[in-house]
């Protein structure tokens, strides 16, 4: 902790906007440390919360001794506060599709922007569409410390399905093995693609939880074909069409779009409404974000299948030492 403060201190000298933000996030992260309590100590009423706890411990000693996770001590600790912790701001320009970054300590840049307050989150994004972005404001599950320090479990994280839990576990814990300093976009890519094929593997002798999850895995990959030719439709737009006149043919897309997803029988009517809603009220902002943790799915797949031959373990201790 100390080491993060000297940087945060020594940038501060240079950038005072980043030194509040940064010790704000110090803060915040110090008092959800402070109110977490040993998972051993949490003695939930409700048994499928025991379960979803031991489940918790099946996952990490699986990544570490059967995938080659890097150990961690993450995941011990509860925060037993119902609720969101942390809201994120993601942003774009409003003519193309380009992120907006923030230079952090450590990562490098990334394209978004986190907040243990919400009213600040709220602030963040106010100020970015005031300054004319496409902006995306939600919440998140969990997130990763990079392994530098140990991850509290949060309340929300156990009430997702197993397959989920699972998913979100191996992709945060697959962080804090692999990190590509100043590649969000890579780094993400390749947490969800290992997640996913971590937490196949995982319940591959349980079809009770992993049915459903293949079901939702095949369901998403309907959903990034069709926002890779969507991703495509807008760049194009955006490449061709005059500065004065782009945000009539802009518009008229999005509406095309948006119907185009209520029509497709591939989604659920659940990830229909999901998709529509993120598509009309963050615009670019949303589809840069969806291209961050999936634009490079299919790449890795093939290089999964034909560099390591479907052996994901080999894959984790070739990444792990980048």
């Amino acid at each position: 902790m100390s080491i993060v403060l000297w940087i945060t201190l020594v940038l501060g000298s240079f950038n005072p906007g980043l030194w509040i933000y940064l010790m704000r996030q110090c803060v915040g992260q110090v008092d959800l440390w402070c109110r977490t309590i040993p998972v051993e100590r949490y003695r939930p009423s409700d048994s499928t919360l025991q379960r979803q706890l031991q489940l918790v411990v099946a996952v990490k000693r699986f990544a570490e001794d059967s995938l080659g996770f890097h150990p961690s001590g993450s995941y011990t600790t509860l925060d037993t506060v119902p609720g969101p912790v942390q809201w994120v701001v993601t942003a774009s320009e409003p003519d193309r599709l380009q992120p907006v970054t923030w230079w952090y300590p450590v990562i490098g840049r990334a394209g978004y922007r986190g907040y243990f307050e919400q009213y600040r989150a709220i602030q963040m994004a106010q100020k970015l569409r005031q300054q004319g972005y496409d902006v995306q404001l939600g919440t998140v599950t969990a997130w990763s410390t990079l392994g530098y320090f140990n991850d509290p479990l949060l309340l929300n994280m156990l009430k997702k399905p197993k397959g989920e839990l699972a998913d979100v576990l191996f992709h945060e814990l697959f962080h804090g093995t692999c990190f590509v300093k100043g590649s969000t976009d890579l780094s993400e890519n390749l947490a969800a693609f290992v997640a996913e094929k971590a937490t196949c593997r995982f319940f591959r002798g349980d079809t009770i939880v992993l049915n459903p999850y293949l079901r939702a895995l095949r369901e998403e990959a309907q959903v990034r074909r069709f926002m890779r030719t969507v991703f495509n439709r807008f760049k194009q737009l955006y490449d061709t069409v005059a500065p004065n006149r782009y945000y009539a043919a802009k518009r008229k897309l999005l509406s095309e779009t948006a119907y185009r997803i209520r029509q497709n029988t591939a989604f659920s009517e659940r990830r229909k409404a999901q998709l529509v809603k993120s598509l009309l009220s963050a615009q670019n902002a949303w589809l840069t974000a969806f291209a961050q943790y999936h634009n490079l799915h299919d790449s890795l797949d093939f290089a999964f299948n034909n560099i390591y031959q479907g052996n994901l373990k080999k894959m984790v201790q070739d990444l792990s030492r980048r």
